[in-house]
């Protein structure tokens, strides 16, 4: 368990919640229209949050840099993509001041979280293709899921956040069943399979 203080626990909360958390322990679609109770989810979120905080002394010290690589490594991810947006986003903000740092916070926070939601959703969909099997072809499935994206199906954004969530336990060592991944990914491969 963390004890530091963070001056950033705010704009971390907002990040990791957004589209995504609701206590005390649900998981919600983009919307917040829908949403599950997953058991552990709220332990998760914690630990991430704790994780993310441990972190934030570099950011304190204005090694944002550094932040974005710590994360990045924690999470699995590779950060130099990220690096260099986030470096491109301040430079095009031109000077900023102290009190500034919150945004600066919320935006490298934001692009490490976002590349990761990224590789998760690509992930969901690869387990969706593969249970789907030859019922659909590639054209089809991918012309599917972009237009229940477009929609803004809940469902869909929920099994996004599921796969999001297992990424997440991983990443805190926290055990979260895989049932509601997999029983979610059922109710969407229907989804898809009447609108062939």
């Amino acid at each position: 368990m963390s004890d530091k203080s963070c001056p950033y626990e705010n704009e971390i909360t907002f990040i990791i919640y957004q589209q995504f958390f609701r206590e005390p322990n649900h998981i919600i679609d983009r919307s917040g229209k829908k949403k599950i109770k997953v058991k552990n989810c709220d332990i998760v979120i914690k630990k991430l949050k704790e994780k993310i905080i441990d972190h934030c002394f570099l950011f304190v010290e204005r090694k944002e840099k550094e932040f974005i690589k710590a994360l990045g490594e924690d999470f699995g991810i590779e950060t130099s993509t990220i690096v260099e947006h986030y470096t491109a986003q301040i430079e095009s903000l031109g000077a900023m001041e102290d009190e500034d740092m919150s945004i600066k916070m919320t935006m490298a926070l934001s692009g490490i979280i976002s590349v990761l939601q990224k590789q998760e959703i690509s992930r969901s969909h690869s387990i969706l293709r593969e249970k789907i099997g030859k019922a659909v072809t590639d054209k089809r499935f991918t012309e599917i899921l972009n237009m229940c994206a477009q929609h803004a199906d809940n469902d869909l954004s929920l099994l996004h956040n599921l796969s999001i969530l297992t990424k997440y336990s991983q990443i805190v060592d926290v055990q979260v069943s895989p049932v509601y991944f997999d029983k979610h990914s059922k109710l969407v491969m229907k989804k898809i399979l009447k609108l062939v």
